[in-house]
């Protein structure tokens, strides 16, 4: 009698573990692996980061209404740094939403990880805090003569774990941002040279700021060159902070090295910096802009 007591407890243990693992498999997601960790997770439960409205995630950006008109908020999902997978907004120019979007799948079918996707307004228009923090973004509207995130065509993922490095002569007279980041291409979430998501973004013409002559910007992706950039009033941008005039600065000094080496295929300011620096102040102090 014992023996069949036994048999019969075991029959229902097994029974019940087995229909714990069929709910499980029909209410959760599994994951895949992150720091070869395996998640579950369940399929109504995503994480939301952000949930603007179009107004709320543009307010306070003093963008001229016919640059507005031209942009689109849209969710993204992703794996985030916990290994689950989280909802996020872009907002960028609309015409490149299509290959945002697809690139997010592609990101999410390659479980690259992705801390946070969140609109610079909740950052207050600081691109230095929301670097820091690690976040995602495509648009943030300031001076558009040096900037393609101020009209949405570029998008920046991962800064903290894809940090901007300055190479050369650079390393001595600038500082790689942001602060105490440090480029570690074992880290999930890095961009590194040959992979397939370097080279998705590539296909769909998009240029890596890995590949900047004088900085390895990588995490930076943008889809136009200076030539191509739109025309945006730029005089209703906020004022600069003193770390965004030194950004300025650098940009408009890169900007203006791309359009020297397309026309005239001349020695890059990477040789001579202290003339390509000296060059931007003067055309600053005679208020001209000749690129």
């Amino acid at each position: 009698m014992k023996r069949l007591l036994l048999f019969g407890f075991v029959l229902i243990l097994m029974y019940g573990c087995g229909r714990k693992e069929s709910d499980r498999s029909a209410d959760t997601l599994k994951k895949g692996n992150v720091g070869e960790q395996i998640f579950y997770q369940k399929k109504d439960s995503v994480i939301i980061d952000c949930n603007y409205t179009f107004e709320e995630a543009t307010e306070g950006s003093n963008a001229p209404k016919e640059l507005l008109e031209k942009l689109a908020l849209y969710e993204v999902t992703y794996y985030s740094t916990d290994g689950r997978l989280h909802q996020g907004q872009l907002l960028s120019d609309s015409t490149i939403r299509k290959d945002m979007q697809e690139l997010f799948d592609i990101m999410r079918e390659e479980h690259f990880v992705i801390e946070k996707v969140i609109p610079i307004v909740r950052y207050d228009w600081n691109d230095d805090l929301s670097m820091a923090d690690n976040n995602t973004y495509c648009f943030c509207f300031r001076d558009a003569s040096y900037s393609f995130h101020a009209v949405g065509l570029a998008v920046d993922i991962n800064p903290y774990f894809n940090p901007q490095r300055w190479k050369g002569s650079y390393r001595q007279i600038r500082k790689d941002k942001p602060e105490g980041a440090v480029y570690d291409p074992s880290r999930p979430g890095t961009f590194t040279e040959g992979s397939r998501i370097v080279e998705e973004f590539r296909k769909r013409g998009f240029r890596w700021g890995h590949y900047m002559s004088r900085k390895a910007d990588d995490h930076h992706f943008q889809k136009a060159s200076f030539r191509e950039m739109p025309k945006v009033p730029h005089t209703a941008a906020r004022p600069a902070e003193p770390s965004s005039q030194t950004e300025m600065e650098e940009m408009q000094s890169e900007k203006a090295e791309i359009g020297s080496n397309e026309s005239s295929g001349k020695m890059t300011p990477e040789e001579h910096p202290k003339t390509a620096r000296e060059r931007i102040r003067e055309r600053a102090q005679r208020g001209k802009q000749t690129w």
